[in-house]
């Protein structure tokens, strides 16, 4: 029988070599590769999209390799949007090389995609309470930063936004408040709208200012003296510029309180009549308005009776 020629045993040596190598690789993970054969579901990446566009198309594939890598984040599968316009594409989807990965496939090959101009509007920003603040306390003042957003995305998406809301949980402040909420752009109906629109910014700053629950009540004035006039003087007619003040506070701290005083008028060796401004004297938690009144103060001289005899 005569030689086989060379380039044929080269051949056959490769061959053995690739058969065996798989073979190796099978025994090697006792069944470990039939289970890494399994499709598992990757995000797809959209690349190269050109500037001032927008793509609808499916956000996942599924990716079939064969090897023995364990964690499915190291395989990337993406579509290349470089040069692509506005309108609709069929184009190929790729999964990069993965180390470890004899061979992969991905299903479904190519995929439909329709490209958008993308569009922009601005529109305020409008704030929402969630929740209340607590028992006795009530919301005075909301500052937001900014107060207006931009909506990018497609057209038909923006059209359908009727509102951009931040929700704002007051339900644990009570003095002066700083929260960062995210913008949520809602339809007429009030629901969310997520798809194809993207908020700048996606957050806003707002402040609060929250205080307690206030009630009024007029309540009389009362005048306080301290010291004595002066030797042979009394007092005369005393007119103050308000018989009433309004007190602000909570309706808990006003019961009770009938009338309120003004800061003690000194008269110590007071010889004649004299005006003076004087401050509303309250409790601690409570406000008056006005909270200073003006007192005029007559003094007269005491003139004695001759006794007639």
């Amino acid at each position: 029988m005569s030689p086989r020629p060379p380039g044929k045993t080269i051949g056959l040596k490769v061959i053995s070599i690739i058969f065996a190598v798989l073979l190796w690789l099978y025994v090697a993970n006792q069944g470990e590769l039939t289970a890494s054969q399994d499709s598992i579901k990757v995000q797809l990446q959209y690349r190269h999209l050109a500037q001032g566009l927008s793509v609808n198309g499916p956000e996942q594939v599924y990716v079939k390799r064969w090897g023995t890598l364990r964690e499915n984040r190291n395989i990337i599968a993406y579509v290349d949007m470089a040069g692509l316009a506005q309108g609709s594409h069929r184009i190929p989807v790729k999964v990069e090389p993965v180390a470890g990965v004899i061979l992969t496939s991905v299903k479904p090959k190519q995929i439909d995609v329709v490209i958008n101009e993308l569009k922009e509007e601005t529109l305020p920003v409008k704030y929402v309470v969630s929740r209340n603040p607590p028992y006795g306390y009530e919301l005075l003042d909301v500052i937001m930063e900014p107060e207006k957003c931009l909506l990018k995305g497609e057209e038909t998406a923006i059209r359908a936004v009727v509102e951009v809301t931040a929700a704002v949980d007051l339900g644990e402040a009570k003095d002066f408040t700083t929260l960062k909420v995210p913008l949520q752009a809602k339809d007429k109906g009030g629901s969310v709208l997520s798809q194809g629109i993207r908020i700048v910014p996606d957050k806003v700053s707002v402040y609060a200012v929250i205080g307690q629950i206030q009630s009024s009540k007029k309540v009389k004035v009362k005048t306080e003296y301290a010291g004595n006039l002066g030797l042979g003087y009394e007092l005369g007619k005393i007119e103050i510029s308000v018989d009433e003040v309004m007190v602000l506070g909570s309706k808990e701290q006003l019961e009770g309180i009938e009338e309120v005083s003004i800061q003690a008028i000194d008269l110590s060796g007071k010889v004649e009549s004299f005006s003076q401004e004087s401050e509303i004297i309250l409790p601690s938690g409570l406000k008056a308005y006005p909270a200073r009144v003006m007192v005029n103060v007559e003094i007269k001289q005491v003139i004695e009776k001759e006794v007639v005899e």
